[in-house]
């Protein structure tokens, strides 16, 4: 009993850590930034800095968090000028101190990729505080694109287009939680699935998936497991 008190307590505070959370910039160093360390965040976590411009909150950079000590939360810049439009000039704007910082940004919104739709609708029962887009949305892209495989980019313009924050794979044993634009590993839960048939490339209701011919380099999803541990980098415990 003792062990699986702790077991939750360690789950709910690392599922916490995922949660959406507004804070402030309380210090910058080049294109790196920092805010208070009582915030609840992992590595790899994606964020936001907006300003009140002529009284308009906008966005002005996307960051991730690179570190986290006792003292503060370092996070890196990795694009400025998000709402760039070559048609109109360019307002040069910096991350300043006080600056709003939108971490966690969009993970209450996510893409799913599970290997059957009994693990789909398990997965997204488990975590029904979270808004899950479905995959025929991916499979109906690849299939105007020609795609017998989603990649990493493939994932990273779904989300974009559709204002997503995470994607959310269904593995053998696990569910695991991806960063949608730095797409690093940010928290992986153990899973009792009660069936581990595979769809591929993935559960949809989409089908007729095909490639140009001429391309050479567009392989499909053979073994669906083996397929998303290497897109994302999963290790397997030995």
């Amino acid at each position: 009993m003792h062990f699986k008190l702790v077991f939750l307590c360690i789950f709910s505070i690392n599922l916490y850590a995922l949660e959406p959370i507004i804070t402030t910039v309380k210090d910058i160093q080049g294109d790196n930034f920092y805010i208070d360390s009582s915030v609840k965040t992992v590595k790899g976590a994606s964020a936001i800095v907006t300003q009140n411009i002529a009284g308009v909150k906008t966005v002005v950079a996307r960051a991730v968090v690179t570190d986290i000590n006792a003292d503060d939360i370092k996070l890196s810049i990795i694009q400025r000028d998000i709402l760039e439009q070559s048609a109109l000039p360019k307002t040069n704007t910096q991350v300043k101190i006080g600056d709003e910082v939108h971490l966690n940004f969009l993970y209450d919104r996510a893409m799913l990729i599970a290997a059957n739709e009994i693990n789909y609708k398990e997965i997204e029962q488990k975590f029904n505080s979270i808004y899950f887009l479905h995959p025929d949305i991916l499979g109906a892209y690849m299939i105007r694109e020609y795609k017998l495989s989603p990649d990493v980019e493939d994932f990273k313009l779904i989300c974009s287009n559709n204002s997503l924050g995470l994607i959310v794979f269904g593995l053998e044993n696990s569910v695991v939680f991806v960063d949608c634009y730095s797409f690093s590993t940010l928290y992986e839960e153990k899973f009792d699935f009660t069936n581990k048939e595979t769809q591929t490339p993935f559960y949809s209701r989409i089908k007729g998936y095909q490639k140009v011919f001429f391309n050479l380099f567009e392989r499909e999803v053979g073994d669906y497991y083996a397929y998303y541990k290497e897109l994302i980098g999963y290790k397997d415990e030995k």
